[in-house]
């Protein structure tokens, strides 16, 4: 069992039709550069007790801006290649129970 609390419902999709789920996790992200915030999705494979990120093979990261409304756009502040620069190893906030 696993526990995600990135503020996201934690869905998994097979997303790229391998057989094995995504989880997509969900982090907020103030970026000071341009001044607006915005909600950084990622995606990651659970295997032998671990997460792994597997984003760059499926186009993720997406930032969508947080706009204090419901927002599904992908942003257009940056490329999908200036994005991956948001990625993250693991959810910050991951626990693992056996």
């Amino acid at each position: 069992m696993y526990i995600d609390i990135d503020l996201f419902d934690n869905d998994e999709r097979d997303l790229n039709n391998n057989g094995r789920y995504e989880i997509i996790t969900q982090h907020y992200l103030q970026y000071t550069q341009n001044n607006h915030a915005y909600w950084v999705f990622d995606l990651f494979n659970f295997r032998n007790g671990k997460l792994f990120n597997v984003g760059a093979a499926n186009n993720y990261p997406i930032l969508v801006q947080f706009l204090y409304r419901d927002n599904y756009k992908i942003t257009n502040h940056f490329t999908r290649k200036q994005m991956k620069k948001f990625s993250v190893k693991t959810p910050q906030f991951f626990e693992y129970f056996e």
